[in-house]
């Protein structure tokens, strides 16, 4: 078979071994063969978001190693793998270093590969994300003032803590009308 394992049965027909496969043989007698793993080197490509957005799980590039013929990626992992940043990059401050672990693997496939990962270059470059806070007024009766009591919302990362005490809005008239500003 062409996966990784241990008591393959073969016949010796002489001393040298060779595979185009690119795994590593080992001839243990009476057992049969041991075909090794393939090593791949997952470099962890940089990456630069937005404050509050995800980092790409799919951000690598295999530095050295090799999938074997009709592998991929998506063959062989079942998930990426896990990034991790220095410290708590939900903050604007970068760049920071970026890394991974743990791909798991397809039951077979999987098996056949030994997987190490090289950190990012550069790393994680957080970027500003603009907060947008609108007011909403209510509609009501003419009372001949020029104000309203307002409701704030706005497009904070969940789990930020923002407080807002802008409660009242101030028309250019006192006078009736729809949108007024």
């Amino acid at each position: 078979g062409n996966n990784a394992g241990t008591g393959f049965t073969i016949t010796n027909s002489g001393s040298t071994f060779s595979s185009n496969l690119g795994y590593g043989f080992n001839y243990v007698s009476p057992t049969g063969l041991t075909v090794g793993t393939r090593s791949l080197t997952l470099q962890i490509s940089d990456q630069s978001i937005t404050y509050g957005n995800s980092l790409n799980a799919n951000a690598y590039t295999v530095a050295s190693g090799s999938f074997y013929n009709t592998d991929t990626a998506g063959l062989v992992f079942t998930s990426n793998a896990s990034l991790s940043a220095s410290g708590n990059y939900n903050y604007r401050a970068s760049p920071w270093t970026l890394s991974a672990s743990g791909a798991t693997f397809s039951i077979g496939l999987g098996s056949n590969y030994s997987i190490t990962y090289v950190a990012a270059p550069t790393g994680l470059t957080v970027n500003q994300r603009a907060l947008a806070v609108s007011a909403v007024g209510s509609n009501r009766v003419y009372d001949g003032s020029t104000t309203d009591i307002v409701t704030l919302n706005d497009n904070r990362v969940v789990g930020d803590v923002l407080t807002t005490s802008y409660t009242v809005a101030n028309f250019a008239d006192k006078n009736v009308g729809v949108g007024k500003a």
